[in-house]
């Protein structure tokens, strides 16, 4: 009987990021330093978070200006609308402007992405 050839899984995989692309965004960028500011999203991530049971954060690697870097955020809004851009088969780059808002229902602040141009 002829021995089959067993391959590595890591073969089948695709890189969470691309390497070269994580090579050109390493600076770790505050998020307030880009709120309510255009911003160019090359790809994201989420990933568990440590911090938390049932927790999810997101790693956006974006430009700003001449600057590039990444921003982690645990922002369940954020997060959401990145999966439902991702279902809209979204091609990046893209241009956003992260802003934040304060529910309508508590006191509490949470970052949302801009979405008409008038909105603050």
């Amino acid at each position: 009987m002829e021995e089959k050839e067993v391959k590595n899984i890591a073969e089948y995989l695709e890189p969470e990021f691309d390497e070269e692309l994580s090579k050109e965004f390493e600076e770790k960028i505050d998020i307030k330093e880009v709120l309510n500011k255009e911003i160019v999203i090359h790809n994201y991530s989420i990933q568990k978070s440590e911090f938390g049971k049932d927790r999810n954060f997101m790693t956006l690697r974006i430009e700003i200006g001449e600057k590039k870097g990444y921003i982690n955020v645990g922002s369940n809004p954020l997060m959401e609308q990145m999966r439902k851009a991702e279902e809209k088969n979204i091609e990046f780059p893209v241009k956003a402007t992260i802003i934040e808002k304060q529910s309508s229902t508590t006191n509490n602040t949470y970052y949302t992405f801009k979405r008409k141009e008038n909105e603050k």
